[in-house]
């Protein structure tokens, strides 16, 4: 890999990608975090996302939440990248909580810039979106360029493995567990990411 565009979690800073970027020897050529503004509009962050890979197309890495603006972005721009990495990513699927679209509007404009807590409540509604969005997205697109989805658990029979396999056969991607492992895959096991990813791309 000789260059990455990476998209942290939600409340994670762009820095964490900085021990899988030295790992893998790349060029980090934009790195998205809790200062971007990618968790409000699906739509907007991936499109950011896109702009910022400019015409090398570098491989484009998301975590945890920030797979789905990962995700979306490959669906709308897939020209930009080479491929596609989501790491320990955030489950896709359509979240019901009885809140009409409206409302969750209003409550998620009435929560902006107030205390942790609230902040915490606003960026809940925020992903129940998101996961919807992107479950909605896999039904209209299919992946065009080559994916891989890494897998953080404490064991390699796991619910949330089960749960990253169902979503590699869904998405046409390879599927790799790490195990143990902490979710924060990029930070704490920079270099078994770096070496997981480099095999799958020979």
């Amino acid at each position: 890999m000789d260059q990455l565009v990476y998209v942290a979690g939600l409340g994670r800073p762009a820095a964490d990608v900085q021990p899988l970027a030295t790992a893998l020897g790349a060029r980090l050529v934009a790195a998205f975090g809790v200062d971007d503004p990618l968790f409000e509009d699906l739509a907007a962050g991936a499109d950011l996302v896109a702009a910022a890979a400019g015409t090398s197309r570098p491989v484009l890495i998301g975590h945890s939440m920030g797979a789905f603006v990962a995700e979306c972005a490959a669906y709308r721009h897939p020209a930009a990248f080479s491929a596609l990495v989501l790491l320990d990513p955030s489950i896709a699927r359509p979240q019901r909580d009885g809140l009409p679209p409206a409302l969750q509007e209003a409550l998620r404009q009435l929560l902006v810039g107030k205390s942790r807590f609230v902040n915490a409540a606003r960026d809940n509604l925020n992903y129940r979106r998101f996961a919807t969005l992107t479950a909605a997205a896999r039904q209209r697109y299919e992946l065009s360029i080559p994916a891989l989805i890494v897998t953080a658990t404490l064991c390699l029979e796991s619910s949330w493995s089960h749960q990253h396999s169902a979503m590699a056969s869904q998405l046409g991607a390879s599927h790799i567990v790490r195990a143990p492992a902490s979710h924060l895959l990029a930070t704490k096991h920079s270099d078994d990411v770096a070496a997981i990813i480099r095999a799958w791309q020979r």
